[in-house]
């Protein structure tokens, strides 16, 4: 099944060129990305550039945050990307969950919870251990704070 995915993948993403490749991998990657987001993971290459060609494709919508890559088509990306270099997928999201620690840092209120949510969310798919001990620390704050308050 795996294989069907990534040959289902390569077929939906027939025409687009090998430079822009990375790029649609780690918007896919993103549940929802910027010119931010997308630079932090590919390393600041050329994002503006990059993110003016994603939002012509068919299968990227605007969303409140920016951009996404449709669901579906953000699925088959992923799972390619996980079948075929396991280790370009882990990179990729620890890039992301680093991303989103250090906006979470800066941001306040509703923001502040949605880059926790986002930094979680790129942990596990990462590590899912990793992500797990850190849903942990994050559920014990939360009860603390419910306890004392």
């Amino acid at each position: 099944m795996p294989k069907v995915v990534a040959d289902l993948a390569d077929r939906l993403l027939e025409g687009v060129s090998q430079e822009m490749r990375p790029a649609f991998e780690a918007a896919a990657v993103l549940r929802y990305f910027n010119v931010d987001a997308l630079a932090a993971l590919l390393d600041g290459d050329n994002a503006e550039a990059l993110y003016a060609e994603l939002r012509r494709w068919p299968f990227i919508r605007s969303r409140r945050e920016g951009l996404a890559v449709h669901d579906t088509m953000r699925e088959m990306i992923n799972e390619a990307l996980h079948v075929r270099t396991p280790q370009r997928f882990r990179t990729l999201h620890d890039r992301a969950a680093a991303y989103y620690e250090a906006c979470q840092e800066k941001a306040t209120g509703d923001e502040r919870e949605r880059c926790a949510a986002e930094r979680l969310y790129h942990h596990t798919c990462a590590d899912e251990s990793n992500g797990v001990h850190l849903f942990q620390a994050i559920a014990e704050e939360f009860a603390r704070y419910r306890m004392m308050n």
